[in-house]
């Protein structure tokens, strides 16, 4: 299969918080597989269809220690349901706003080792 992500993904396991909207099930917590520029795979309790949009929130180690959470709205790319963890693609659409956007980007370049 043709890889068609557009930013890589590097392994990072990161709490998330996710409220698929209000005709879906509650929101519920799970934690990602690998994150990228464009998205995030997750581990979910309750995978989602694809093309379902969805808020989110992840929470990410605070550059001078601490934790903060971000938050953005995705959609469901992929889903792949089986045994337990069941895995779910969400591409991001937005984030919250450019301030969320900045931190998040500036903590992927440091797990990738720059800056």
């Amino acid at each position: 299969m043709r890889e068609r992500r557009r930013y890589p993904r590097l392994a990072a396991g990161v709490r998330v918080r996710l409220a698929p909207g209000p005709e879906a099930a509650p929101a519920w917590q799970g934690r990602t597989r690998d994150v990228g520029l464009g998205g995030i795979a997750l581990a979910s309790p309750h995978p989602l269809l694809p093309g379902r949009q969805l808020e989110l929130e992840f929470e990410l180690p605070a550059e001078k220690g601490g934790r903060r959470w971000l938050r953005a709205r995705g959609v469901v790319r992929w889903s792949r349901p089986g045994s337990p963890p069941v895995m779910m693609g969400v591409e991001f659409l937005e984030f919250e706003g450019s301030q969320d956007r900045k931190v998040y980007h500036d903590w992927i370049q440091r797990l990738a080792g720059g800056s």
